[in-house]
């Protein structure tokens, strides 16, 4: 990886046992120097486009296609602000599947739910009475239209929008697929043997639609996950002479007392081995 080419060295008393004296140095790569893009400059949209990881892209085959360079594959992890690639790079589509399976330990987990979001419901007035997508559980539900007070004869009617069509909802309650059905109070409107109109309340089991959202698979969970990984941002190709002096410029020591030149500081005489 050619980041470690960009890091600098420390010299370290040899603890080699056939080194040639006590006075022997060996020089190692300071990994504990590291870097990452300025929050600034992470914001600014002019400096990056966004790049869409295919199947089978590698840091290095996306930096040998920018900007002709795989060894600067580092460029591409540290503009895409990914500091752990064996959780932030995506699977490819069979090793994503070999993952979840091991993941949930057998098809059949792969298929069960993981989670149930909701599907977008807008009023008789185009008001948003449900956003798309919240996390519930299977339990979940809400007062339908049903409940609405209402001074016409004619049902209130709520939309509820989905790719495979929208569906008409006029029950006292919208719930998720275990939902239960809970009671509803009315008003009966009555007239006595005197020709008053008087009125009572009464209790019943209110009507639900078990309609609200659907589930979501393990597997699919994983997928959605995945895919979330693919769009990342990427160094536009003129200003990456900026960003490789700037970063060598920031992995360059400043001096002190262990200090030999910018790119070489020495150690404390310690033992690292016995």
């Amino acid at each position: 990886m050619g980041y470690f080419r960009e890091l600098p060295n420390v010299a370290y008393k040899s603890p080699l046992s056939h080194k040639n004296s006590s006075g022997d140095y060996i020089f190692v790569k300071n990994i504990f120097r590291k870097t990452k893009m300025m929050d600034w400059l992470s914001t600014n949209a002019t400096l990056f486009n966004k790049f869409q990881i295919g199947d089978g892209d590698r840091p290095d085959t996306i930096a040998e296609a920018l900007y002709g360079d795989p060894t600067l594959d580092y460029v591409v992890i540290l503009t895409a602000g990914i500091t752990n690639i064996r959780n932030q790079w995506p699977l490819m589509d069979n090793d994503l599947y070999d993952y979840a399976l091991e993941k949930y330990g057998s098809e059949a987990n792969l298929n069960a739910a993981h989670h149930y979001e909701t599907y977008e419901i807008r009023d008789e007035n185009q008001n948003l009475v449900m956003p798309e997508g919240s996390m519930v559980d299977d339990k979940f539900k809400i007062d339908g239209p049903g409940k609405r007070p209402n001074n016409s004869s004619a049902q209130i009617q709520w939309t509820l929008i989905k790719d495979s069509g929208n569906e008409t909802i006029t029950q006292d309650e919208i719930g998720m697929v275990n939902a239960t059905a809970g009671e509803i109070t009315t008003f009966n409107s009555i007239t006595n043997n005197n020709g008053d109109e008087i009125g009572e309340y009464s209790t019943g089991p209110a009507s639900i639609s078990n309609s609200l959202g659907y589930a979501v698979s393990n597997l699919s969970y994983e997928i959605i996950e995945n895919e979330k990984k693919r769009s990342i941002d990427v160094l536009r190709e003129g200003y990456l002479q900026l960003f490789l002096s700037n970063l060598r410029e920031i992995m360059q020591y400043d001096r002190n007392s262990q200090y030999i030149h910018s790119s070489l500081i020495g150690s404390q005489n310690i033992n690292i081995v016995d």
